[in-house]
């Protein structure tokens, strides 16, 4: 893939960059969304005028404004050379913030008191782990997350909200928290090791949000606390989470008014539950205002809720449609239903549960089924999976003609959350003590087995759709995709391994290898595979194949991958050995050539880890001969066979021959579209080229490999290039340049929580050695410190120049 890009991408990224939506983006410059989306999509130019306007509201800087016009009218592919003079890259992924926390929508009413005695508690710094606690409904969430923004400033590090309601196993919590923090698994280590090294020396609050059904997991959130003593951490639950350590911080109603007398309209409207259920009615009937003809009803409405604010916001967002007194007449009418049939309910829960029912029966019949069957999703979907899962065969109908506007209904009642993407990606999601609701209705409905399937049926076409995308020139897009579905697809996965329907599980574990790989999800998805075949191994056993064989042998092969890459350990090398030759075995055994291939590739990569050339080499020949026959991915398996064979021929020191395959596996790669691939390629001959002495040549194919990695989001190998640009600078005779490249290799590390191994590239090379003796060990080391201190971007930025 050409790192050059066009005026639609950069245009992406900017604003990406800049956190806008398409929308925002569009209302800055004073033209439609259209216009944007099409811009982006490169189906059209701007005018003069649009780009400079564009130019202005991107915030690029005045000297590059007639560059980004230029570039914008005239339509040539902007050169990767091409940066701000205050370092930034136009084409880059947007900045981490220092907090991920979401903007909140409305404003946070009644708890001043209550944000105030947990901020102090947070400030006092020993108080290591603080629980929100309560019931449902009580606002925990929304409370942490004003603390959180209002302590933001304390913490050096950062403040990282780390939902957790979509997350069903407790052994995903850790993986939960540094996916959040940005921790891949790059290294030999475990991801909880990776995510302790990570933290340990980082001032830092992370909101662990629902925890109540991950209390398993409550030992993993001690270990962490223990490993990193500047860490604090600020959760949200029903129940303690009983760790040595906890402190629990109740969270209680909104204070309600008297109802006997009732306060005088001013200060009844000053009252925190009264004034939450104004300003929700106001939401949705702007006119609405306290009067004394409703005032008692509005009154007894909060006080029959207790106070409970998502259940006051449930109700009051019906007063387009009924009086006050009209909703309390319902709400005294389920929660009379509640008491006579749910007498095991705490109080608060029924009152809750009274709010949502009532919002349940004033549904029309078609927004009520798909309420219910909106609970099938974990975590969000698409409008697209939405219709796609709910709208299920024969009752497309029954949901409504309109779809969109059932949604739009929902959206309108509180009862669904509806956000935008900053890549302007909509997506649609249940509160999660609504989705507990809507949960029961529909396991009560009969629908839960049908919907089930329906959404597993659905997110395997997902995953297989995506299989050529991540191999070929979709790559960024598709993996970021799979990444917002990754709580659907686990869904998928765990329905599928818990009903035994052990091929659809397979198709989509190993649709979701090259994700898992790129992503730094290997031991996921290794545990995936491996249950997934144990399983089918076991059901295989009893009652004839239970899926494919030559689907079972790519598991195999996948799974030995996973166990292998990245980590230098010889049992499990074997381990992988042996998983990967009993996958070849069967691929072989049915003449499964896509099989076959991946394997030979796999035990290729093995052997190079063995440093068997020989074993290596043979491998990788024999899968190039089977990929030359193959349709699907035959570049892409044809690819990594060859360049599997350069690097043979580059460790035996056989620079023409590793050119020559080099340069094969490129042009596979192009055909294929590949970026990750490509860059690897690049990669290589830049090796090539620096052991040849062309040193202009190699860091010309080096930077090339940078663009490529950076945009792809492999983070880990842009730590390698940074390291090879370093030497290629060292024997260049730019010292001084090569010891901030790897000051800068170093601080991205340790922001993706990648150990420096001891031995590990150019820092004991030869080249790296002599020019940091020429340089005096004073100013190697200050240049190495300046280089940590830079930014990741400014690092690529400098990575990038062409000057020493």
């Amino acid at each position: 893939m050409d790192p050059e890009i066009s005026f639609g991408r950069w245009l992406r990224w900017r604003r990406r960059a800049l956190d806008l939506t398409q929308d925002a983006l569009a209302r800055r410059v004073g033209c439609s969304v259209i216009t944007i989306r099409k811009l982006e999509a490169d189906e059209r130019r701007p005018s003069a005028q649009i780009a400079a306007r564009l130019a202005d509201s991107l915030e690029v800087p005045a000297a590059d404004r007639v560059t980004v016009v230029a570039f914008a009218r005239a339509g040539p592919p902007l050169d990767p050379s091409f940066a701000s003079p205050d370092g930034s890259l136009p084409w880059r992924a947007p900045p981490r913030p220092t907090s991920n926390l979401p903007a909140p929508l409305t404003r946070l009413i009644g708890r001043k008191p209550e944000v105030a005695a947990v901020r102090n508690a947070l400030r006092r710094g020993d108080l290591r782990l603080l629980t929100l606690i309560g019931p449902p409904g009580i606002g925990k969430t929304r409370l942490g997350l004003e603390v959180a923004a209002d302590v933001r400033d304390a913490f050096a590090d950062g403040v990282y909200l780390v939902a957790l309601a979509s997350v069903s196993d407790p052994t995903l919590v850790t993986v939960t928290i540094a996916q959040t923090m940005g921790v891949r698994e790059t290294g030999d280590q475990p991801l909880d090791v990776l995510l302790r090294q990570y933290l340990r020396a980082k001032r830092l609050l992370v909101l662990l949000d629902n925890c109540e059904h991950l209390v398993a997991a409550a030992p993993d959130v001690v270990a962490l606390l223990e490993a990193c003593p500047r860490l604090q951490i600020l959760a949200t639950s029903r129940a303690a989470l009983r760790v040595q350590g906890e402190r629990l911080i109740p969270v209680p109603p909104l204070a309600l008014p008297t109802l006997a007398p009732l306060p005088a309209l001013p200060a009844l409207a000053h009252t925190p539950a009264v004034a939450l259920f104004i300003e929700r009615a106001q939401a949705v009937h702007p006119s609405f205002a306290l009067t004394e003809e409703h005032a008692p009803a509005v009154a007894a409405i909060c006080a029959r809720l207790e106070g409970l604010p998502l259940a006051i916001e449930l109700v009051a967002a019906r007063v387009d449609r009924f009086t006050p007194q009209a909703l309390l007449e319902g709400l005294d009418h389920q929660l009379t239903l509640l008491a006579e049939g749910s007498r095991d309910l705490p109080p608060r829960h029924r009152s809750l549960r009274a709010a949502i029912g009532r919002s349940d029966d004033l549904l029309a019949p078609a927004e009520r089924r798909l309420f219910r069957r909106l609970s099938v999703f974990a975590g969000s979907a698409t409008p697209e999976a939405v219709e796609a899962v709910c709208a299920a065969p024969a009752e497309a109908e029954a949901l409504g003609a309109d779809l969109l506007d059932t949604v739009a209904a929902l959206v309108d009642h509180s009862l669904l959350w509806r956000r935008e993407e900053t890549n302007g990606e909509v997506r649609l999601s249940l509160h999660y003590v609504i989705r507990e609701y809507a949960l029961e209705r529909l396991e009560a409905s009969g629908e839960a087995d049908a919907l089930r399937r329906a959404h597993a049926t659905y997110y395997l076409r997902l995953a297989e759709m995506a299989i050529p995308e991540i191999w070929g020139s979709g790559q960024i897009a598709w993996l970021e995709r799979l990444e917002n579905e990754h709580d659907n697809l686990r869904a998928t996965l765990g329905w599928a391994r818990d009903r035994e329907e052990l091929e659809l599980g397979l198709r989509v574990a190993v649709a979701l290898w090259r994700f898992w790989t790129v992503r730094g999800y290997r031991s996921e998805g290794r545990s995936w595979l491996e249950e997934l075949l144990v399983r089918t191994s076991l059901a295989s056993g009893q009652s004839g194949a239970s899926a494919p064989v030559g689907l079972y042998a790519l598991g195999l092969a996948m799974a030995g991958y996973l166990a292998f890459s990245w980590v230098d350990d010889v049992a499990t090398w074997a381990l992988a050995a042996a998983q990967m030759e009993a996958g070849l075995a069967l691929a072989r055994q049915v003449d499964d050539r896509q099989a076959t291939a991946f394997a030979l590739i796999g035990l290729g990569d093995l052997a190079m880890r063995r440093r068997d050339l020989e074993q290596a080499a043979a491998r990788y020949q024999e899968a190039r001969e089977i990929g030359a026959g193959l349709v699907s991915l035959r570049a892409i398996n044809l690819g990594h066979a060859v360049i599997g064979l350069g690097l043979a021929a580059y460790r035996r020191g056989d620079w023409a021959q590793a050119s020559v395959h080099a340069e094969e596996a490129l042009a596979f790669g192009q055909e294929s579209g590949d970026p990750d691939f490509t860059a690897a390629c690049n990669q290589l001959l830049g090796w090539i080229a620096l052991r040849q002495g062309h040193l202009e040549l190699a860091a010309a194919q080096l930077r090339k490999t940078l663009v490529q990695f950076w945009m792809v989001g492999n983070r880990a190998h842009v730590t390698d290039v940074l390291d090879n640009l370093a030497l290629t600078a060292a024997a260049a005779g730019q010292a001084e340049r090569a010891a901030r490249l790897l000051g800068a290799k170093r601080a991205l590390l340790e922001s993706i929580g990648m150990p420096q191994l001891p031995a590990a590239g150019a820092v004991t090379d030869r080249t790296v050695v002599a020019a940091r003796d020429a340089l005096g060990e004073e100013r190697w080391m200050a240049a190495f410190v300046a280089g940590g201190a830079l930014t990741t971007e400014e690092a690529i930025a400098e990575a990038l120049s062409a000057d020493g």
